[in-house]
Formats: C-alpha cells, sequence, structure tokens
C-alpha cells in the first residue's frame, strides 16, 4: 500500500512539473512576442520618416546609357521619394558612393550651391523637414584605360539612420581615344580621323612616298618633317589629304583606339 502511495504521489509531481513547464513557456513567449510587436511598431514609425532616392540610382535593377562620361557622370540624391515628394526625411542620410576601380568622386554639391566635404567615407545630407538634395559627379581616373565593353555599377549606400542602396549599371558610350582609316585615291590618300571623345594631341606619321596638304590650315606648317601633330577636339572628324609621290595604291582599314597615325608602312 505504501509503494502504490509512493508512485502516485511521483506520478503526480512529473504532471505538476510539466504543467509548469508549459506555463512559464506560455508566458515567456507571450512576452518575447509582446517584444517584437512593440519592436516592430517602433521601427516603423521610424522608418516611416526614412526617405531617400535618386533621378538616376533605382533600389531594383536598373540600366542607364552614360553619353560624354570622360567629362563625368552625374546624378541627384534626394532626402524624400521622387514619385511622392511629399515624403521626406527630416533624419541626417549618411551615405557612401561605392565605385569600380578607376573611377572616383569629383564633386558632391548640396541644394545651395556648396561643396559637401566627406568624412572618411561618408557624405551628410542634414536632417530637415525642408528637400533637399546632393548633386554627385564621378569622374574616371584616367579615361584612356577605361574599358567601356564593360558597364560601369554604380552604388551609393545609406549608413544612417537604416541602411539601404541605390544602384545602376551605366553603359559608356563613344571610346576615349581615336580612331582612323586611309582611302585610296588616284593622285592622294584621304586620312579620317574620328577623334570620339578624345581631346589632346594626336601624332602623325608619315613616310617620304607622301606630302602633306599644306593648303589645309591645319597641315600648313608641316613642312619637311615626317612627323607633326594633331591638336584634336572632343567629337570630331578631322579629313587630312596627303598627296602620293608614287603610283602605289595605299589604304588601311580603320583601327582604333589610338593617339598615333602612321601614313605608309
Amino acid at each position: 500500500m505504501t509503494v502504490r502511495n509512493r508512485k502516485g504521489s511521483s506520478k503526480r509531481v512529473i504532471v505538476l512539473l510539466v504543467i509548469g513547464i508549459v506555463i512559464v513557456l506560455s508566458i515567456t513567449g507571450a512576452v518575447f512576442a509582446k517584444y517584437m510587436a512593440e519592436r516592430l511598431e517602433t521601427d516603423d514609425a521610424v522608418s516611416g520618416n526614412f526617405y531617400f532616392s535618386s533621378d538616376t540610382l533605382k533600389k531594383t535593377t536598373n540600366e542607364k546609357d552614360a553619353n560624354n562620361w570622360v567629362d563625368g557622370i552625374t546624378f541627384k540624391l534626394y532626402n524624400y521619394e521622387v514619385s511622392n515628394p511629399a515624403l521626406v526625411s527630416d533624419n541626417d542620410i549618411e551615405y557612401s558612393v561605392i565605385l569600380p576601380s578607376g573611377w572616383e568622386v569629383d564633386s558632391v554639391i548640396d541644394d545651395n550651391g556648396n561643396t559637401v566635404a566627406k568624412v572618411g567615407e561618408v557624405y551628410k545630407i542634414s536632417g530637415s523637414p525642408e528637400k533637399k538634395y546632393h548633386t554627385v559627379t564621378i569622374k574616371p581616373t584616367d579615361p584612356e584605360i577605361v574599358n567601356v565593353s564593360n558597364p560601369l555599377s554604380v552604388k551609393v549606400r545609406t549608413k544612417t539612420p537604416y541602411v539601404t542602396e541605390l544602384s545602376t549599371d551605366f553603359t559608356l558610350i563613344g571610346s576615349p581615344l581615336p580612331d582612323y582609316k586611309i582611302e585610296n585615291n588616284s593622285t592622294y590618300v584621304l586620312v579620317t580621323v574620328y577623334t570620339n571623345l578624345y581631346e589632346g594631341n594626336v601624332t602623325v606619321n608619315w613616310t617620304n612616298k607622301f606630302l602633306p596638304n599644306n593648303a589645309d590650315p591645319i597641315m600648313s606648317g608641316w613642312v619637311d618633317v615626317n612627323t607633326a601633330t594633331l591638336i584634336a577636339s572632343k567629337n570630331h572628324t578631322y579629313e587630312l589629304i596627303f598627296f602620293k609621290t608614287t603610283a602605289e595604291n595605299y589604304s588601311k582599314a580603320l583601327e582604333k583606339g589610338t593617339k598615333t597615325i602612321q601614313i605608309g608602312d
């Protein structure tokens, strides 16, 4: 009889222990759920005042052509939603501009025309109930080594008050270096130079089988020499005539990406 009481007593203890554990877990779960709900409500309230957008960069996959990129690519960053300008952030927005190797931030100007100084790697749009924006210009450190066949990936990532990212893949339109071709005619060859986005000196070399047309103002000083410098302007086409001193035909297919023109072998 005594043994049975002990067994029954042990079972009651186990049951009470299980019930106790269930109650504790229920209370803990309820407290945690309440905490998370309050936290989410707080986060939603704060992030509801955080707006960050751009005229060019987007939160989703985005592509855009960039013309005259040698002179720089410019985009704006706003402390409000472009699609709904009434939604304005009144918090400070700190952000960094992320660029691939060979590119750098040339300038950041605020809506009052003042240069924005970078602190470390971060720029800041000061919190305000008014709409504000920054104008960011990026440039290649050396245009001549930029591979235009690869898209330029530009990202802007906020640091405070929340982390978000805007980006764009720019397709670079135009070559940073000149192209040229040579066409044969009966008494002369025509050298056509396409400067593209290049601006500067182009070296022109020729053999004794050719004489520059000194009646052309560009070549008027190319006398008794076999090399000269063409001072090229951007987005120009130059046509240079060289008279042949022999009856040999001479031509050259389009040669791309060079600052040196060779006429004759």
